[in-house]
């Protein structure tokens, strides 16, 4: 009997939503205001974002962290743009140990976080932890532990999620010593 009154109950509440389900589909297929949704979609995924650049193969990256810089959009679309091109860069095995030294050089300095504010730099620095991090992939060493290290801590000042004193930060660059010692060992 049970059995019966659920499959009863089944029964009147499917039906309903199935036809639902039908008329909600009918009315998208022919109503005007989704055609004119669907159009309006369509119309701002083909416009770009304002912090995309397009890349041509004449642009520096040195050039196109200057233009990324010179936006006038917030740091997180910034930071976006930068690290999308830093994914497509097809570094060199020579850019690789050049960026290398230079990330670990302005950490020995302790200057890679001491002018947060200049959008150039930040975002070179962005750029360049992203391009070795992007060589190494998983793999882990010192030198990709380091440069995450790195990258993280420019990342989080540069977007303004944490100061240059935060416990976040310490942590990192504790990590980022031990990391360095056994690059130097």
């Amino acid at each position: 009997m049970d059995r019966i009154k659920a499959l009863k109950m089944l029964k009147f509440t499917a039906i309903p939503i199935i036809f639902m389900i039908l008329c909600m589909l009918a009315y998208w297929d022919i109503s005007p205001e989704y055609e004119a949704h669907k159009a309006n979609i369509a119309n701002t995924s083909e416009k770009e974002p304002v912090a995309k650049v397009e890349t041509t193969e004449d642009v520096t990256w040195q050039d196109k962290v200057k233009e990324i810089a010179s936006l006038n959009s917030p740091p997180t679309e910034k930071f976006d743009s930068i690290v999308a091109y830093a994914k497509k860069y097809p570094s060199t095995k020579a850019e690789i140990k050049e960026f290398e030294d230079y990330i670990i050089a302005e950490y020995k300095n302790k200057t890679y976080l001491a002018d947060v504010q200049n959008d150039e730099y930040m975002l070179g620095n962005i750029f360049k932890a992203t391009v070795v991090n992007k060589y190494y992939g998983e793999e882990e060493t010192p030198i990709n532990d380091f440069v995450f290290g790195f990258y993280q801590n420019s990342n989080y000042t540069f977007k303004g999620l944490e100061s240059t004193n935060s416990n976040a930060i310490k942590y990192n660059e504790r990590q980022m010593d031990h990391a360095l010692a056994a690059i130097e060992n």
